[in-house]
């Protein structure tokens, strides 16, 4: 004869115990549920503090046509070669490129309007941007100045000066300019995005030192001799004749 096999009844310590258990669960899935909620209202803030590119970038010319917010063009704004700069004001690279090649580039080819050139206000690192947001409220001044503002700002490299404000200031001093508007354009962040957005476009075309040049689309690396440059240029503004 088969033994039935006794089910002892739960005392009510036990019982208790089960509820206690069932309520830490569903007081867990409450703070979870507060937790999710609290970061889909915080998550689109994030992405207003950064904001992102709307197409892909395939020459950096053309970005500043579109973005003449984001971009210093000077030169002929029609001419048939097109010269970009991609510089770091932290790079020392940079600095000896617009203190030997990029002024007799100015002078032979942007002053006598033969090629349109930008300057593509950019920063390697957030320590850097100010720097470039500073040359962008320079250029709200126009742009008769603005060359002397962007090679002048490499001078302050190595000093306590070195992208802040007291040193826009001093630049601006130096050169002719509003140094408190730009100073008070800086403090605002008003061009703060505009260089973010410029670090974007210039990693879509594969720019990951400085400086960095484009001409008619063709990308040039390193500060190189200023034959480099010259003869580029003379061959593209010969095909175009």
């Amino acid at each position: 004869m088969s033994k039935q096999r006794r089910v002892r009844p739960q005392s009510a310590a036990s019982q208790s115990t089960n509820w206690y258990l069932i309520g830490g669960i569903i007081g867990a899935g409450v703070v979870f549920l507060i937790v999710l909620l609290i970061i889909s209202v915080t998550s689109p803030l994030a992405t207003e503090r950064t904001p992102t590119l709307d197409q892909r970038v395939n020459n950096l010319s053309n970005y500043c046509d579109a973005n003449p917010d984001r971009c210093i063009a000077l030169g002929a704004a029609d001419a048939p070669v097109k010269m970009v700069e991609v510089s770091d004001y932290g790079c020392i690279h940079c600095k000896g490129f617009n203190e030997s090649s990029g002024p007799i580039l100015y002078r032979d080819y942007v002053e006598t309007e033969k090629i349109g050139y930008y300057i593509f206000p950019f920063a390697l690192s957030d320590a850097t941007a100010p720097s470039a947001e500073a040359t962008l409220c320079a250029a709200e001044q126009g742009t008769d100045k603005i060359m002397q503002f962007h090679e002048t700002l490499f001078a302050l490299q190595d000093t306590a000066d070195a992208h802040t404000t007291a040193g826009f200031a001093s630049v601006a001093q130096r050169v002719g300019l509003d140094a408190q508007a730009i100073v008070s354009c800086v403090e605002a962040g008003t061009y703060r995005d505009a260089v973010s957005l410029n670090r974007q476009a210039a990693r879509q075309v594969d720019i990951s030192a400085t400086p960095s040049f484009f001409i008619n689309g063709r990308l040039l690396q390193g500060n190189l001799p200023l034959s480099n440059f010259q003869q580029q240029i003379e061959a593209d503004l010969a095909a175009d004749s």
